[in-house]
């Protein structure tokens, strides 16, 4: 059983972390001025990629960027929008990804001094 809870934290942790993280520095100012005139299913989208953004659901807000992306018509404020969207969730979700890293150390450092007493 320590065996299984010893395994186990650290997943949850790192699970945590990048569930719990999110909408830090992530800018959607010039995607949102970028679309502020487009047509009604772009705009959609946009507010969609932005909701997703401010809940901190980078998954859900790569996805409807690259939707987004794929459509046909986009000036080049918009698709350098997107782009620069696109590369602020990357650097995020790397930053999230070491935090929960670090932390996840920190866990395991904890259980084995917890396990050798």
């Amino acid at each position: 059983m320590r065996k299984l809870t010893w395994l186990a934290a650290p997943v949850l942790i790192l699970s945590l972390a990048l569930a719990g993280c999110g909408g830090g520095d992530v800018d959607t100012s010039k995607l949102e001025k970028s679309f502020s005139t487009a047509e009604p299913a772009k705009k959609a989208t946009m507010n969609d990629v932005v909701a997703a953004v401010k809940a901190g659901d980078y998954a859900k807000a790569g996805s409807e960027l690259k939707k987004l992306a794929s459509r046909a018509k986009l000036t080049d404020d918009q698709k350098k929008a997107i782009s620069d969207l696109m590369s602020q969730l990357q650097e995020q979700i790397t930053q999230m990804a070491k935090n929960a890293a670090k932390e996840g150390g920190k866990a395991m450092d904890n259980l084995k001094d917890r396990m050798s007493k």
